[in-house]
């Protein structure tokens, strides 16, 4: 059963016109999200931000009655609903400021696992193209890692089915309601996706597979990995507007190179070029580009064993409990002296082995 809370965050999210980053305003200034939808056209009107055309046109009572609706089928079609607040909510999507502020999933699968690929391309994929995909999965899978991709036909469903194949938990991020699993050919795929990683989406149920919707999906995908592939895409497409926004959030981008004048080489070319994403050609490369060696890891964690912290590492130490990356943002944040201070400090644990760099301005803990 759901708390009135849940059911106001779900109807926040179903309101037309109020996103993710105005919605999280919203929750800032009144408190809750109940509050929101007891507040006055005055008091909407007083926020920065929101005009006096949108507060009108705002439909609060149908929201509600689709937000319990909601709350209903997640019951009867066995789905979880998660709110930006929640400790399961996956923590690198939270870190976006544009992120959903709720989701809905199904799965048994852990969204926070410390290596997440995520693996995105054409939706009519070279044979070639495939099969790198597939070595690149096969050489992997020793480094413990799991894959998100966005369901769709070509890479996305290759990625998915190779990743059933080897036991590699992989994540399947929807366009469309929870009961709209599409496409349809790959919904076989999408429930042995359960069992080990998951499925889900920000879209409410009954939402049918419109355009619009997916380069906000991929905005997930790009959210909650820490590196992303680019097997094979044209110059245009979702699997470049996939990496454009890995890029902006800081995270590693890979393409294959492909040969020039391939029509699905071009996408991955371009990146390359641009220096939007790095030339890999197997697993191996991107192993090595993550810092996934297993010894390396281990050889820090026996370093860290007797190591005393003082007051400054206990609060960075604080902030890594969790097998998580933490950005250096996270850490300004929370952070009480200056920024010299605080680079020093994280030097000082790297060399102790306390704390392992990734890429993208990330921090593991490593004690």
């Amino acid at each position: 059963m759901y708390s009135s809370d849940i059911l106001y965050l779900v109807a926040l999210s179903k309101v037309n016109w109020i996103g993710p980053v105005l919605a999280r305003k919203l929750l800032a200034h009144f408190g809750t999200a109940e509050a929101i939808f007891s507040a006055t056209k005055r008091d909407l009107m007083q926020m920065h931000g929101i005009s006096k055309a949108l507060v009108q046109n705002l439909d609060f009572s149908s929201c509600v009655e689709s937000a319990q609706v909601e709350l209903r089928m997640s019951e009867e079609l066995d789905y979880r609903i998660i709110v930006y607040t929640d400790k399961d909510y996956p923590y690198r999507l939270k870190q976006r400021k544009d992120s959903p502020i709720v989701l809905y999933y199904t799965g048994n699968g852990d969204m926070d696992h410390h290596r997440i690929l995520a693996i995105v391309g054409t939706r009519t994929p070279t044979s070639q193209g495939i099969s790198l995909c597939n070595q690149i999965l096969e050489s992997l899978q020793s480094c413990n890692i799991h894959v998100v991709s966005g369901l769709a036909l070509g890479v996305d469903i290759a990625a998915h089915r190779k990743c059933l194949e080897l036991d590699i938990p992989t994540y399947g991020v929807m366009g469309t309601g929870m009961d709209q699993i599409y496409p349809y050919e790959n919904r076989e795929s999408a429930n042995k996706m359960r069992k080990l990683g998951g499925i889900l989406t920000e879209f409410g149920i009954g939402t049918q597979a419109e355009k619009v919707n997916f380069p906000m999906r991929n905005r997930i995908i790009a959210g909650m990995c820490d590196g992303l592939l680019v097997v094979e895409s044209k110059v245009k497409g979702g699997s470049m507007i996939t990496a454009e926004l890995a890029n902006g959030y800081d995270r590693d981008v890979f393409a294959l190179p492909g040969r020039p004048g391939d029509i699905f080489a071009q996408g991955c070319l371009h990146l390359i070029k641009h220096n939007k994403a790095s030339l890999v050609e197997n697993g191996t490369d991107i192993a090595h580009a993550m810092n996934w060696n297993e010894e390396q890891i281990k050889r820090g964690a026996q370093t860290s064993l007797f190591v005393e912290l003082n007051a400054s590492e206990q609060q960075l130490a604080n902030l890594c409990k969790k097998p998580l990356p933490v950005s250096v943002d996270l850490f300004y944040q929370n952070w009480a002296g200056t920024p010299s201070e605080l680079a020093a400090t994280i030097l000082g644990m790297e060399l102790k082995g306390l704390l392992r760099q990734l890429p993208g301005k990330q921090y593991i803990w490593n004690g």
